[in-house]
């Protein structure tokens, strides 16, 4: 059977808290309005003691149990989970986070002067980073000793990544070496470069603004297993604004230094000590 009205049937719970009826003699007596909520319960509700009814072991005036107990708690609490249900389906979606990615473009200077003597293959290790920079998160840093990420800017590749892609075109344009290669090239090197990133991220403790890049390098001889030369490089760039566009414009301008101070760092290393 059908409610009278529609309310009772979707919520119930609420038409049971605004009605009542009487208890046993002694107890808080509350007026009923009406002798029936509804034919779907199938009989008069008059005389029902609504809190024990909800709560606990309902009973009439007479201290009889309730026959409603069963068709109430049967209908009741469905339709309360059904409500809850529904309720929960109808909030928003959570958006996924708009991520805008940012890369280190591939530059590299015209071939210079080429030694008077061919320097061999050189082995360009696959390149380690402190664990604050080895991620694709954009970091910067508002105190000395706290570091951040933004939330919606990353780097296309880890920055040790990107700065070896570039340090072996800037290395292979030279024209020095009679080839830069990778680690796992099936190919007899050499020398093996050694590199790891100490440091990338944007700096905005200092005033003004800085991003900053060191780069612990080392040169290796394959053959005599000696360490030819090893310096940390250190670029700084000021940062004009304070946000992720601003520190990558300071980053992609010390990238294009330090690839440079690297560079020239190898060739005059190698240069006394070339086969």
């Amino acid at each position: 059977m059908m409610c009278d009205s529609k309310k009772d049937l979707i919520n119930p719970l609420k038409s049971l808290i605004n009605l009542s009826s009487r208890r046993r003699p002694g107890s808080r007596r509350l007026k009923f309005p009406d002798d029936s909520l509804c034919p779907l319960f199938g009989r008069s509700l008059r005389g029902v003691n609504w809190p024990a009814l909800l709560f606990g072991r309902p009973r009439n005036d007479d201290g009889r149990v309730h026959r409603m107990a069963p068709k109430l708690m049967f209908w009741v609490l469905p339709l309360f989970i059904f409500s809850l249900l529904t309720g929960c389906s109808l909030l928003p979606e959570r958006q996924p986070l708009a991520i805008t990615y940012f890369s280190l473009p591939v530059t590299a200077d015209a071939p210079g002067k080429q030694p008077g003597h061919p320097l061999g293959v050189l082995l360009l290790a696959s390149p380690e980073a402190a664990r604050a920079v080895a991620t694709q998160q954009m970091a910067y840093r508002n105190r000395p000793e706290e570091i951040g990420y933004y939330l919606h800017s990353r780097w296309v590749d880890e920055p040790a990544r990107m700065i070896a892609s570039n340090l072996q075109l800037q290395l292979e344009s030279l024209g020095g070496f009679d080839a830069v290669i990778p680690q796992g090239t099936p190919v007899a090197a050499n020398w093996r470069l050694e590199l790891e990133l100490l440091d990338f991220i944007q700096d905005f403790s200092r005033s003004p603004a800085q991003f900053e890049v060191r780069m612990r390098v080392r040169l290796i001889d394959v053959l005599k297993g000696d360490i030819v030369a090893s310096r940390v490089v250190r670029e700084t760039q000021p940062i004009e604004q304070s946000n992720a566009e601003s520190g990558v414009a300071a980053a992609v301008v010390a990238d294009q230094r330090l690839v440079r101070d690297i560079s020239a760092f190898i060739m005059s290393a190698l240069a006394p000590v070339a086969p």
